[in-house]
């Protein structure tokens, strides 16, 4: 049904979806209950409902994730003003169970029209991409989707593939750098590095699939490459 009425809006005009999820909510399900983090997002739900005007649609995506669809929204600037609001409502303290509870939330923006990037899915997408670069830019904030974090998307897509390939195809290897004792240069230990290389033999920086090993579940099998290399040398 989301998608439908993506769709439809975006064959009408400009469409602008914001993807708005909740920081540090599993603290408050760990502590309270999740019977007090259920009443909770009961409250933010109203307040994001009674934030927006129609034709705009707001829904629980799953979890402590909203999605707000909001038709023609106007400029970019517009749609970023629009989840701005909403994260200052969501930031006014609550009253759950008698109990005060200040909670904060970061959102991404997407924005589409007719001939653009406008299937739902990609849309929603581009929402969720945006609003992980809020997170990872330090929460409580409203970041925009643009060329910038679709090529950085993209690239992600791509060290990933080469991970898994270099992890599938002994492409993955660890390289040893001594430790040095400078009073008498003797080697008293050795630090193993992962190296890993694509199948045209490229190599590829530490900096870039470490984190996107961490990011998509891989980096344990990374160190077992490694702690495996290091025992047999």
């Amino acid at each position: 049904l989301a998608e439908e009425i993506v769709t439809e809006a975006v064959a009408e005009g400009d469409v602008g979806v914001l993807f708005v999820d909740l920081d540090r909510f599993k603290l408050v399900n760990d502590t309270l209950g999740h019977g007090f983090g259920d009443d909770l997002l009961c409250e933010v739900a109203d307040r994001l409902a009674a934030s927006v005007e129609e034709p705009s649609v707001v829904a629980r995506f799953g979890g402590d994730e909203f999605t707000v669809l909001v038709p023609d929204p106007g400029s970019p600037a517009d749609l970023v003003a629009v989840a701005e609001r909403l994260l200052a409502g969501i930031a006014e303290p609550y009253r759950v169970r008698g109990t005060r509870i200040d909670m904060r939330a970061s959102a991404g923006a997407a924005l589409a029209s007719p001939g653009g990037r406008d299937e739902p899915e990609s849309l929603i997408r581009d929402a969720d991409s945006a609003l992980y670069h809020a997170k990872d830019r330090g929460r409580g904030r409203v970041e925009l989707f643009d060329d910038y974090l679709l090529a950085a998307g993209s690239e992600r897509v791509r060290v990933e593939a080469v991970l898994r390939g270099a992890l599938e195809n002994g492409r993955l290897d660890a390289h040893f750098q001594p430790a040095v004792r400078l009073s008498d240069g003797v080697v008293v230990g050795v630090e193993a590095l992962a190296r890993c290389w694509s199948s045209t033999g490229a190599p590829m920086s530490p900096a870039t699939f470490i984190e996107v090993a961490e990011e998509v579940g891989l980096i344990s099998e990374v160190f077992e490459v490694v702690l495996r290399r290091a025992v047999d040398q």
